[in-house]
């Protein structure tokens, strides 16, 4: 992945700081891998977005994933907690049963996530999700880790 920074005196391409499409192609690695695809769905006049989704009879699945590496940060934490609720709220909005998935990438956030404060397993038990480790590959994680340093030096600047 390439990043050019910009300057007066330099020409590129504009990336926002907060770009995520390296995680975006990692999610549909992922669900490619399990054989799913995103969709939005309305219910209730409230609108849904899942990573990845099926209804159909035999396959009732509602996945998130989550395509960060190395360590959960605040805000990354409560996109976390955000995911789980949204998953529970809709199966419950639904009135029907759904195995509900929520898929790291990262086998350090993957054991964090799994050993973490107590309550926290406690409340992917209580609510029925599964936390699952997808292996994407080494190569896939450098690309992203690439990617990373490249949002936070325009962070910096920006």
């Amino acid at each position: 992945m390439c990043y050019t920074l910009l300057t007066s005196k330099t020409q590129g391409i504009h990336m926002h700081p907060s770009n995520s499409k390296p995680q975006q192609n990692i999610e549909v690695l992922v669900l490619d891998k399990i054989g799913l695809t995103s969709k939005k769905i309305k219910i209730d006049n409230k609108e849904f977005n899942f990573d990845g989704f099926s209804d159909e009879d035999g396959k009732m699945e509602i996945v998130e994933i989550y395509a960060g590496i190395d360590k959960l940060k605040s805000a990354q934490q409560q996109k976390v907690s955000q995911d789980l609720l949204k998953m529970y709220l809709y199966e419950k909005l639904s009135e029907k049963k759904f195995n509900k998935r929520f898929i790291v990438i990262d086998q350090k956030i993957y054991e964090k996530l799994d050993s973490e404060r107590p309550w926290k397993n406690l409340a992917f038990e209580t609510l029925g999700i599964t936390l699952e480790y997808v292996d994407i590959g080494e190569d896939n994680l450098e690309k992203l880790r690439q990617a990373k340093k490249g949002q936070n030096l325009l962070n910096q600047i920006a």
